[in-house]
């Protein structure tokens, strides 16, 4: 058994800053489609920043492994 069906997770989602490109590249690796970027999205210390979105669905997880 998959840990992915222990959890009973459907979807999995990761919001990251694109700025962070080793965090991009490990969902990726893991996978994870972008689905969406919001531009100028969060106020945070002092300035705008983007945020991208990823994600996979349980089929694709385990299709993948």
């Amino acid at each position: 058994m998959s840990r992915s069906s222990e959890l009973g997770a459907h979807r999995v989602v990761a919001e990251l800053d694109p700025r962070n490109t080793a965090s991009a590249a490990l969902c990726r690796r893991l996978g994870m489609r972008l689905k969406a970027h919001f531009v100028e999205n969060e106020f945070f210390t002092g300035e705008w920043s983007d945020l991208r979105v990823f994600a996979i669905v349980g089929r694709d997880w385990m299709a993948a492994r």
